[in-house]
């Protein structure tokens, strides 16, 4: 019978234990260590990270394979101890977009509807009926059409919204008007009543929404970032 090997898990925040059980609840005869104390490290093979340390990977000479605890892998590419012959698993987790959709659903309806204004005059103590266009009449533009933006544009699609997304590559989406590189961003934001940022950190994307950027936006455009991507 072969033996299972102890994984390790480096998730340095609240929901460590909820985690620690689960793993133990789908695979009883797991042994899971929780970073910082890694016991003999030649024997972890396998490693779910989110966040590690910059010399993690030094102290594991047998690893095999790594798994990402989230939607994205920007944070172990930017480890500078990454093995670069080792797979990377990303997490698929319908729980992790619904919630982000949400999220930005729930924003894009604060602006489109006014609610910050209605907000701020409540705070005056003042009330004056704001004027309020359709969801035909308002465009909206994500930025990153990766599997999260493109559940946002198809969300907001269906319901009725004018849809654009920019992206590295061309992407064809049932209502999405597609804008692509460089060459297409202005064109895209002049479009862009409501900017959804769903940008990965990378060094194409550090910086790249700054304030000459968010200029070339219409004037009374709103930003909703979900992104990892540093803004600038």
């Amino acid at each position: 019978m072969n033996q299972v090997k102890p994984v390790l898990l480096v998730k340095r925040d609240l929901d460590t234990l909820a985690w620690v059980q689960a793993l133990n609840q789908q695979m009883p005869a797991l042994e899971v260590r929780i970073w910082p104390e890694l016991g003999d490290p030649s024997e972890i093979e396998f490693a779910l990270l989110w966040m590690p340390p910059p010399a993690l990977f030094t102290e594991l000479p047998n690893l095999e394979v790594i798994f990402s605890v989230g939607a994205g892998i920007d944070h172990l590419l930017a480890c500078p101890s990454l093995p670069r012959n080792i797979p990377i698993v990303r997490m698929v987790e319908p729980g992790l977009t619904s919630g982000m959709v949400e999220y930005v659903l729930y924003n894009v309806l604060r602006f489109h509807r006014g609610m910050d204004r209605y907000d701020a005059q409540q705070r005056a103590a003042h009330w004056s009926v704001l004027p309020q266009i359709s969801a035909e009449a308002r465009s909206i533009g994500i930025m990153g059409l990766g599997m999260i933006g493109q559940a946002v544009a198809e969300l907001l699609v269906t319901m009725g919204f004018k849809v654009h997304g920019w992206s590295q590559t061309r992407k064809v989406l049932p209502g999405v008007n597609s804008y692509v590189g460089e060459a297409e961003r202005n064109a895209f934001l002049q479009n862009t009543e409501i900017l959804v940022a769903v940008l990965p950190s990378t060094l194409a994307t550090v910086g790249l929404i700054d304030a000459r950027l968010l200029a070339r936006l219409p004037r009374g455009a709103f930003l909703i970032n979900v992104g990892r991507g540093v803004l600038d």
